[in-house]
């Protein structure tokens, strides 16, 4: 892929993903499985592409394009999901807090923690799964449920779940709609479009959030009446 850098193309796979399919054939099942694993499986990676990776790979392998089998495609990526997740789930168990243990760290950025760690406890368990749909979320989450000592035996199905459904989702709506004309001629518009969609719900969630502490805040210096 002559123009472009290596760390462009992994930063953009999903935009450079035809061109990998024609200069590694084959071996593209492992460059994007591990592409996921990455993304779901190290908590300093959430900048990789992941929904629209999905998207992508399931339009290569719709019927308009067939460069890609949609069966072992599927199975790679939920695979690549679920070693991901339960990975990211163990380095917060053995290693987290020290990892997070800096303030002022750029790398290991704690808001990005603090963040997950409320949605994980808003949202208990149902958390793996809802998470799996939000960018940064989604790799800080199983991280968290490792540090907070979620026990393994109730996050392991957890993460088979929420991998089945993220990875089968993402990539069968690329896989159907890539055989409509004006989705398969405007792809990158609609990859635009998701990405747009995942930014507004995480800002829908923050201004939720600062609603609800304005609202408590509020409510504590309210002045009580008398009895």
């Amino acid at each position: 892929m002559p123009g472009h850098s290596f760390i462009e193309i992994v930063l953009h796979l999903d935009k450079y993903l035809g061109d990998v399919i024609a200069a590694y054939q084959g071996w593209t099942y492992a460059i994007l499985a591990l592409c996921i694993f990455i993304e779901t499986g190290l908590v300093v990676c959430p900048f990789l592409p992941g929904d629209t990776l999905l998207l992508a790979a399931g339009l290569f392998a719709g019927p308009a394009k067939g460069q890609l089998h949609i069966t072992l495609l599927c199975f790679v990526l939920v695979t690549a999901s679920i070693l991901g997740d339960n990975t990211n789930f163990w380095i917060g168990r053995l290693i987290g807090k020290r990892l997070f243990k800096n303030p002022n760290s750029k790398v290991f950025n704690p808001a990005h923690l603090d963040k997950a760690r409320e949605f994980y406890h808003k949202h208990g368990a149902k958390a793996i799964i809802i998470g799996k749909y939000l960018a940064i979320v989604r790799t800080v989450v199983p991280f968290v449920a490792g540090m907070e000592a979620m026990p393994y035996a109730r996050f392991f199905p957890l993460s088979v779940i929420s991998g089945v459904c993220w990875v089968l989702s993402c990539t069968l709506a690329g896989y159907f709609l890539g055989g409509i004309p004006i989705v398969r001629d405007n792809f990158e518009k609609v990859i635009l479009g998701v990405l747009l969609l995942t930014a507004l719900v995480i800002i829908l969630e923050a201004w939720r959030h600062k609603r609800g502490e304005r609202r408590a805040v509020r409510d504590k210096l309210a002045p009580t009446e008398p009895s």
